[in-house]
């Protein structure tokens, strides 16, 4: 049986089915499309937020996993998330600038005060992201030099990062009583990252990977997809 606040509306003969969930404790709502095209094309499923961005919620998601090490690329994804979301990526891509001497103009003083500020809002976003260890060893690193170690450390290589999303991407089934829309966006991220590493998937194998991770509550809406 499908949670309460889900609906599926089925158009054009069976050509689309909208499933419509709750996210957070907000009321932000996520709009899940699975559809096929008229002409028997492949399924596709989509996800998309029906509000306006939420930093917070983008930070949250980012604070919820400590880096530890091994999950750097993962927790580098994230950061640049949250950081290209709150326009703020220069601070990992550039060291923070000289300061200017103390009888510069005051909109030159102003100007560097909120570049520092900046700075020192996602070391803390950073440091606040990692184990206790890791914090100890970076308290006293801008973003900048804390990135490029960190790098060093335990980045991985294509091809290895491509063998362990592929492994995680295979093993992902949404959770017994969480939104499906949760379920499916994770999904997505994983397609989008095996992309970005040159290893495309093809549309059907995506699609039933992420319809065969639902929970047995989906499996007449499956069914019906399977017949359309």
């Amino acid at each position: 049986m499908l949670p309460p606040s889900a609906r599926i509306v089925v158009k054009g003969g069976g050509d689309l089915w909208e499933y419509t969930a709750s996210k957070g404790g907000d009321g932000g709502a996520f709009v899940c499309l699975v559809a096929k095209g008229g002409d028997g094309g492949a399924c596709k499923v989509m996800a998309h937020p029906t509000q306006n961005i939420n930093h917070s919620a983008f930070r949250l998601m980012f604070e919820r996993e400590k880096l530890s090490g091994n999950n750097f690329n993962d927790w580098f994804r994230q950061l640049k998330l949250v950081l290209r979301v709150e326009k703020k990526m220069y601070v990992i891509e550039q060291p923070i600038p000289p300061a200017p001497a103390a009888d510069s103009a005051a909109n030159v003083l102003a100007k560097w005060n909120a570049v520092y500020d900046a700075h020192n809002e996602v070391a803390c976003l950073m440091l606040g992201s990692m184990t206790p260890e890791l914090h100890k060893q970076f308290k006293n690193y801008s973003p900048y030099e804390m990135l490029q170690e960190l790098k060093s450390m335990f980045e991985k290589q294509p091809g290895v990062e491509r063998f362990d999303l592929i492994q995680t991407f295979h093993a992902c089934k949404q959770e017994e009583g969480k939104p499906v829309a949760q379920y499916v966006l994770k999904m997505k991220g994983y397609i989008e990252q095996l992309e970005h590493l040159s290893y495309v998937l093809p549309q059907n194998l995506s699609v039933g990977l992420i319809l065969n991770g639902l929970t047995s509550d989906f499996a007449g809406f499956c069914k019906k997809l399977q017949y359309a």
